[in-house]
């Protein structure tokens, strides 16, 4: 009976652990490309869509590239990189855009970069 207790605990310390692991704070390191001109695409991929990659820390396959506020359409590569597809429209005008990470099953929002969009 008392190896059982132990073994209970252990398993819920042990699913602890992990639930911890995965909600670390995600950390947007650096994003590719850092200008855009407006209305040209960059880094085309087959969908006829531009798309832009970024090196994180301890992103999950719950974690989206937020552009301005708008999520995109986000591939999970692994913990450390992420790839996205950026519609035209979200940078065809110049500007300075917001880039950030948000993992939405733990409602968690990295720090922010920026890529400009220039004429």
């Amino acid at each position: 009976m008392k190896s059982k207790s132990i073994i209970i605990v252990l398993c819920i310390v042990l699913v602890s652990c992990i639930s911890c692991e995965k909600s670390k704070d995600v950390v947007l390191k650096e994003i590719g490309p850092v200008k855009v001109k407006s209305g040209q695409g960059f880094n085309m991929i087959p969908k006829g869509v531009s798309a832009m990659w970024a090196n994180v820390e301890n992103a999950t396959p719950f974690t989206v590239i937020v552009w301005d506020g708008t999520e995109l359409i986000t591939s999970f590569k692994s913990s450390n990189f992420l790839t996205a597809e950026v519609p035209l429209e979200l940078y065809s005008k110049p500007g300075k855009y917001e880039i950030y990470l948000f993992d939405k099953k733990y409602k968690k929002k990295s720090n922010s970069l920026y890529v400009v969009s220039e004429k």
